[in-house]
């Protein structure tokens, strides 16, 4: 944003019946502090404190209606406003004198340039900004971008469990929405209300449609972050199609949240761990040597609608049904291994998940990361799991029948 463009946001709503250099000089003057010393108070005085108090020309020059500037400011005029800028005395004129409704108009032009504002911050960014713009000016640059007066705030320990629904990405443009920089990590994103905070009572049929609107806009259950650029866009503009998108992921998040807390009272006999580390060490030989001649008809009549995980299930199934079936048969000799029980947790963990995943591939991933964590195993051993999870899918404690139409 250049100073033009600043001062276009400014005038509009505070401006009234100020001529273009009256109302910069009095934007001037809620910037600049007061005088400190007798010769501060003396150019006060005299109406030439302010460094654009006699320069009414010059102004239509640097500022015009059109939004275009004819030729920048003086670097040296620049400069000494720059050093009297005082960012709290602009901030506390402006809070004290402006309307709700002008507080959203500053907050939506801002927004306009990806600056983060809000309602409650709009006059300390933008004090922000016009400081920054005299600084650039003086160092003959124009252009502030919002990157320019970020602070490096700390990432919310609140907001966390919000980045992790989303995978530190924002869901509209895939951007990160936390960076490093010199060892720390930079939040560069905003937690926005899903249903808008204000939706055009045209598009409310739309969006109530999707989903109807909260209670409280405010809970958690209709929060999510997004990137800087896109939460101001989806708060001066909310799409149908972003809305739609936002609550399908947010859906997505609880239910995982609400899947987790159900398959962590779910137990998991934990010799079933000797059984995916035998599997893990096998060669080409020990599985040729074993493999089973199995009709893949029960399999199909399970995955009827994915050929991908039809294939890869089948296989598996063939290739290791009967070395996953023997080492099972062994720990049952050998420590006492209750098979039923272990076919029970299978079948119980299944069906949790199918109440909260309904495709086949998403319950198929679920049940191999129940595997994985309830034996606490690395990432190492996931392709074992899958085996594993197929042994119990051909042995019918994962997956029911789907009836097709013939």
């Amino acid at each position: 944003m250049n100073l033009n463009q600043f001062f276009q946001i400014f005038y509009k709503e505070f401006g009234g019946s100020d001529t273009i250099p009256e109302y910069f000089t009095k934007l001037v003057d809620c910037f600049i502090r007061l005088p400190s010393n007798n010769e501060e108070r003396a150019l006060e005085a005299k109406d030439e404190f302010n460094p654009v108090q006699k320069t009414p020309t010059a102004i239509y020059t640097w500022i015009n209606k059109s939004g275009k500037a004819a030729r920048n400011m003086n670097p040296k005029i620049a400069k000494a406003i720059y050093d009297l800028g005082d960012i709290d005395k602009f901030k506390d004129h402006f809070e004290k004198v402006a309307t709700h409704q002008q507080c959203e108009k500053v907050r939506d032009g801002l927004r306009k340039f990806h600056f983060d504002a809000t309602d409650d911050n709009c006059f300390d960014v933008s004090g922000k900004l016009l400081s920054k713009i005299f600084e650039f000016r003086a160092r003959r640059k124009n252009d502030v971008k919002p990157r320019d007066i970020e602070e490096y705030p700390f990432v919310q320990d609140s907001d966390i469990v919000f980045l992790q629904e989303v995978g530190n990405k924002c869901p509209l443009c895939s951007r990160k929405l936390i960076t490093t920089k010199n060892g720390k990590k930079l939040p560069q994103y905003r937690i926005v209300s899903i249903y808008p905070r204000v939706v055009e009572s045209k598009d409310a049929d739309k969006f109530n449609a999707i989903k109807k609107a909260p209670k409280d806009k405010g809970a958690d259950e209709n929060m999510i972050p997004l990137c800087l650029n896109c939460a101001n866009a989806y708060d001066i503009a909310p799409t149908v199609d972003d809305y739609e998108k936002l609550a399908k992921i947010k859906e997505q998040a609880l239910n995982t949240y609400k899947l987790d807390q159900n398959l962590q009272n779910t137990s998991l006999e934990q010799q079933i761990a000797d059984v995916v580390k035998k599997i893990s060490q096998l060669n080409d030989e020990d599985v040729q040597g074993n493999k089973a001649e199995m009709n893949p008809v029960a399999v199909k009549e399970k995955i009827p609608n994915s050929l991908m995980l039809q294939l890869k299930v089948t296989n598996m199934v063939q290739l290791f049904y009967n070395i996953i079936n023997r080492q099972l048969v062994h720990l049952s000799e050998a420590s006492g291994l209750d098979l039923d029980i272990v076919v029970q947790q299978f079948s119980i963990a299944y069906k949790k998940i199918s109440k909260y995943r309904n495709t086949r591939e998403e319950q198929f991933q679920s049940m191999v990361t129940w595997l994985q964590q309830g034996l606490n195993l690395s990432d190492s051993y996931k392709t074992a799991c899958e085996f594993v999870v197929a042994f119990f899918v051909q042995n019918c404690e994962v997956f029911e029948k789907v009836e097709t139409s013939k």
